[in-house]
């Protein structure tokens, strides 16, 4: 019986594993193999060690499988929606937790911690899906060094002899420094003030699915210990964020329509606080009379899908607003105005 070879590839960190999309990246002898494809056709792709000019990491949102947030997404809605209508709440709203926290996570690594990786030889600039998170491409890359390093060789840690031999000109490497009298003292970090910006329309698309989900909600339910409870802590996690929010980005004029955004949030939940607080004062001290006033009742739905609906346009266009500008926002220090 002829004896089954040695598989000639060991797989590297990183893979895209969707509903329907996947990729991987494949370490050989001497080269590179990138799988890429969906559940019904597969591409293979070589790079060769002696070819590769160069590896890029370009730091930019990527969600990697869409399908996971649709999955977590419908999930926490079902889940929402059976706590509030069914004496089964403490495990539907467990579930609803959970996927909620998935969700959040997923979210956050998708413009804090994701990236694009290129392969550049010298006929052609390819990408790796497969390296959509940091620290995957890191160690992936830091795996290949070695492979491209024995197929191309080192340079010599000192060249400076080498360089003078050739009869080329001595560049200096000494590193000057400007003073710190003429560094522009107007730089500040943004990256604080945008994630604290991503946290408040991430908490503002909650309030709203929590206003479309418990607007119609009895008596019972939104008197509950655990329902106020909630609301306090979504309401003081609002304020808390897109004030620092704005304290981060206030004076950098690059993110002028983001701090725009930001403000309007901020007038909306004031608004939507003092109105909350003025409207629960008469209704606990007019409870009799209002509840029998169906008009009363018909202006309160209104006036709870509006705010729903309010809230989550800003936190839409809010996250939209920072995904297509994203490399800008992403940098960290921005001249202030």
């Amino acid at each position: 019986m002829r004896p089954r070879s040695r598989f000639p590839y060991q797989k590297l960190p990183g893979s895209l594993r969707g509903f329907i999309r996947r990729a991987s990246l494949w370490e050989g002898s001497d080269h590179l193999l990138a799988v890429s494809g969906t559940r019904f056709s597969e591409e293979y792709r070589r790079f060769y060690y002696r070819d590769i000019e160069a590896i890029i990491i370009q730091k930019c949102p990527r969600s990697g499988s869409i399908g996971l947030y649709v999955a977590s997404a419908l999930v926490c809605a079902i889940a929402g929606t059976i706590a509030a209508t069914s004496v089964h709440a403490p495990l539907a709203w467990a579930i609803a937790a959970v996927s909620f926290a998935f969700l959040l996570s997923r979210t956050l690594f998708t413009f804090r911690c994701s990236c694009r990786c290129l392969v550049q030889t010298a006929v052609s600039r390819a990408e790796l899906p497969s390296l959509y998170r940091t620290w995957t491409a890191a160690k992936a890359v830091e795996r290949v060094r070695s492979r491209i390093a024995d197929a191309q060789g080192l340079l010599p840690e000192d060249i400076t002899s080498m360089r003078e031999a050739a009869g080329a000109v001595t560049v200096s490497s000494t590193l000057i420094r400007e003073p710190a009298a003429a560094r522009n003292t107007g730089e500040k970090p943004a990256s604080f003030g945008v994630t604290c910006a991503i946290a408040t329309f991430i908490l503002l698309l909650i309030d709203a699915a929590a206003t479309f989900a418990f607007r119609d909600a009895p008596a019972n339910i939104l008197n509950s210990a655990w329902f106020r409870m909630f609301t306090g802590v979504l309401v003081l996690a609002e304020g808390v964020a897109v004030v620092l929010a704005l304290l981060g980005i206030y004076k950098i004029k690059a993110l002028r329509r983001l701090r725009n955004f930001l403000l309007a949030s901020l007038g909306f939940f004031a608004t939507e606080v003092w109105f909350n607080l003025n409207f629960n004062q008469l209704y606990l001290s007019e409870r009799a009379v209002l509840h029998n006033m169906p008009s009363v009742r018909v202006a309160w739905h209104w006036i709870e899908l509006s705010s729903g609906t309010l809230a989550l346009l800003l936190g839409v266009g809010g996250l939209i607003l920072i995904l297509l500008n994203w490399q800008t926002y992403r940098r960290g220090d921005l001249l202030a105005a």
